[in-house]
């Protein structure tokens, strides 16, 4: 797994640069996701027997994000949980499906199904439901800044 995460620290700090300090949290991480699924595709990824996780930081500016790799060797599901962050999750291999609720009414969803090298961008306040299944790889960047609600 340490190829793969030196190459997504690079891909980061490549983005990073072209980005610049201008853009939203949720631009620069749509954009994000297409550069790390490209960047995926060219690794060949390890396989695993149980569940693996690793973990990095990365500061650029006044954005910090956490980047988080992980291996599933079991089924996962999470039950209608509020996204607390701004995220993005791209799945290297496996499956997961997302349920996304409207935030007036938990009854209305749209449902989505990412399989391999697929994303997802969420911003922060999203109310989801996800089911992982077993042997899947994700990796999940969450962005940790403390931004100022605009709407209020």
């Amino acid at each position: 797994m340490n190829q793969l995460m030196e190459s997504i620290d690079k891909s980061i700090s490549m983005h990073c640069e072209q980005i610049g300090k201008k853009a939203s949290i949720i631009s620069f991480l749509d954009n994000l996701k297409f550069i790390l699924v490209d960047e995926i595709k060219k690794i060949e990824i390890p396989s695993y027997s149980e569940n693996e996780e690793q973990e990095f930081n990365k500061n650029f500016g006044d954005n910090d994000l956490s980047v988080i790799c992980k291996y599933y060797s079991d089924q996962l599901s999470k039950i209608k949980s509020p996204i607390t962050k701004d995220y993005l999750s791209i799945v290297v291999s496996g499956q997961k499906s997302i349920r996304v609720f409207d935030n007036q009414s938990t009854t209305i969803s749209s449902s989505l199904n990412l399989f391999k090298n697929m994303g997802l961008v969420l911003p922060k306040n999203t109310i989801i439901s996800e089911l992982i299944s077993k042997e899947t790889f994700i990796i999940d960047v969450i962005s940790n800044n403390k931004n100022i609600d605009i709407e209020k």
